[in-house]
Order: C-alpha cells, then sequence, then structure tokens
C-alpha cells in the first residue's frame, strides 16, 4: 500500500489481566512489530497516520491487524 493509512491492531492474551504481570505482554512492544510490515503491508510505517492499538484477554492469544487506505 502506499499513502496514509489507519491501523486497528488488537493483541489477545492467554489468562486474566492479573496473570500478565510475569509475562508483562506490553502493547508498546507489540506496536513496534509493525516495522517488520515494511515493503509487505506498506512502503514504511511512517505512512501510519492513525493507530488503533488495544490488548484483551481470551482463550485464544492471537493478534489482528486490519489496515485501510486514508
Amino acid at each position: 500500500l502506499r499513502g496514509p493509512l489507519r491501523v486497528i491492531l488488537t493483541a489477545l492474551f492467554e489468562g486474566p489481566r492479573d496473570k500478565w504481570l510475569p509475562s508483562k505482554p506490553d502493547l508498546a512492544n507489540i506496536i513496534k512489530m509493525l516495522d517488520s510490515l515494511n515493503g509487505i503491508v506498506w512502503v514504511d510505517d511512517c505512512q501510519i497516520c492513525e493507530l488503533i492499538a488495544s490488548k484483551f484477554n481470551d482463550k485464544t492469544p492471537r493478534l489482528t491487524i486490519v489496515v485501510h487506505e486514508l
């Protein structure tokens, strides 16, 4: 993709939030992985003009990334 982008990132971790402290699922570190999509999904992550990032607990751990062109 080329041009400005909106990215919605949702990280789901297994177990209740009180058990996250030992594993520290740091949302800031998860956001850094967007760099790995440079040249694959977009030219450069500097194209991201809007970022919505969330983390929740769930039975099935996963990461979803939705990208919209603006």
